[in-house]
């Protein structure tokens, strides 16, 4: 009973049993051979799939002379947003253009500049694998590092 002596309407009980049930109902879907993604309510793994604790990436860098390097923009290697970038960097490494790839950013990162300031000799197209741990700690060096492409930059005359 409430506080004022009356009971909850039926309505408002068949309202929160419907509404319980409703919140509830993609739990169903753990017992599933195959879930299915519903949405609004949606089962989507992006927060539950198991990652084994590390992750791949695929980006540029840019390389000194020194042996120091640094992480390029994604945008160098395509117009438009961070996620387009990707899609197409690992597009074009899965089709076997690493090198394709590397060109073009070493053509956009001397355009700019920044070869220049940041006395860059090389670009490389590398797939980096970090691990979750080390990672969000504070550790951003990768586990693994592979060169996937390579482009040498061509030293302007007289410098």
């Amino acid at each position: 009973m409430k506080s004022g002596g009356e009971v909850p309407g039926v309505g408002v009980r068949v309202f929160s049993v419907l509404l319980l049930v409703t919140v509830l109902s993609p739990v169903v879907q753990n017992f599933r051979a195959h879930p299915i993604d519903g949405f609004p309510l949606s089962y989507y793994p992006m927060f539950s799939k198991h990652r084994h604790g590390r992750t791949s990436l695929v980006h540029a860098v840019g390389r000194r002379a020194d042996g120091t390097s640094i992480d390029l923009d994604c945008r160098f290697a395509s117009t438009g947003g961070m996620n387009q970038a990707r899609h197409k960097m690992n597009r074009m490494v899965k089709g076997g253009r690493s090198s394709v790839l590397a060109k073009t950013v070493a053509r956009r990162v001397r355009r700019q500049g920044v070869a220049e300031r940041e006395r860059l000799v090389s670009i490389q197209i590398v797939r980096d694998t970090f691990v979750f741990d080390r990672f969000f700690a504070g550790d951003r060096t990768p586990e693994k590092r592979r060169v996937l492409g390579q482009r040498k930059l061509a030293r302007e005359q007289g410098k």
